[in-house]
């Protein structure tokens, strides 16, 4: 049985939950899981791991795609799956840094952001 890192699994199950609008005990219930089984690797305090079973079995219910370092696959179209630190990347080269932009140019940066966001699969 793989386990999974807690820091993790904790970032992607709380993104799971967010974008799911579901309880962590919705989520449990609708994956045949106890409840503690989610919410007690949600709270910062847990160090424990959680098998990567447990978190297939939520994104299923959820539809969160696991990303590869939590057991998940790569897209298919792509060599890689993309994380939050890819992300943070490429927000960092299309963002300008340090003056105010207008609300065309916001516009146009957020556009940006959820095409590559798509393109990456990070978002549908």
């Amino acid at each position: 049985m793989q386990m999974i890192a807690a820091r993790l699994a904790r970032e992607w199950l709380t993104e799971a939950v967010r974008v799911s609008n579901l309880t962590p005990t919705e989520i449990a219930r609708r994956a045949r899981l106890s409840p503690s089984a989610l919410t007690r690797p949600l709270s910062p305090k847990h160090e424990g791991q959680m098998r990567a079973s447990t978190l297939q079995k939520v994104s299923a219910v959820t539809a969160h795609p696991l990303p590869p370092s939590l057991g998940g696959s790569a897209p298919r179209d792509q060599a890689y799956a993309a994380d939050p630190v890819e992300l943070a990347v490429i927000l960092a080269e299309i963002i300008p840094t340090g003056r105010v932009i207008s609300g065309e140019e916001k516009a146009d940066l957020i556009r940006k952001t959820i095409g590559l966001m798509r393109a990456r699969h990070l978002i549908r």
